[in-house]
């Protein structure tokens, strides 16, 4: 989710990689090619991890500050929606909420991030415009109750 929303760590932000290599470092803490090929531009520190609410399930925890950034970036959703419609598959994307991004996120000073808010909303009308219909529940948003 943090990729969609561009909020990325400092420290993997302009990586000029492949995409995937990049969700790599930010899982891992470095890219599939070797870390002295990438250590000058794009640093090598994984993203902390830790349990998804009470479940044995892990998330990469997402990272606030001053500097924070939000971008919509829908280039994997769409590609991975039309990969299903080219199958027959009628989508429902699900995606996490932003009371839930951010409560689960970590800041590291007090800055406001609702001005993720717009970029939530972006992405909704980018749905809308892919033909993903979330006024007739087609674009599930989670908010757990915990």
């Amino acid at each position: 989710m943090s990729f969609t929303l561009g909020n990325l760590p400092e420290r993997v932000r302009d990586f000029h990689g492949d995409a995937l290599d990049n969700y790599f470092r930010v899982a891992r803490g470095r890219s599939a090619a070797s870390a002295e090929e990438h250590a000058a531009c794009c640093g090598g520190v994984a993203g902390e991890m830790t349990k998804w609410f009470d479940t044995n399930y892990h998330y990469i925890v997402p990272e606030f500050d001053a500097n924070s950034q939000f971008k919509l970036d829908t280039s994997r959703l769409i590609e991975q929606v039309g990969e299903a419609r080219a199958v027959g598959v009628n989508v429902k994307p699900v995606i996490i909420g932003p009371v839930t991004y951010l409560w689960l996120g970590k800041a590291k000073d007090d800055s406001d991030k609702l001005e993720l808010l717009p970029v939530y909303a972006a992405l909704l009308d980018h749905f809308a415009a892919q033909g993903v219909d979330w006024v007739q529940i087609w674009v599930q948003i989670d908010e757990p109750r915990s």
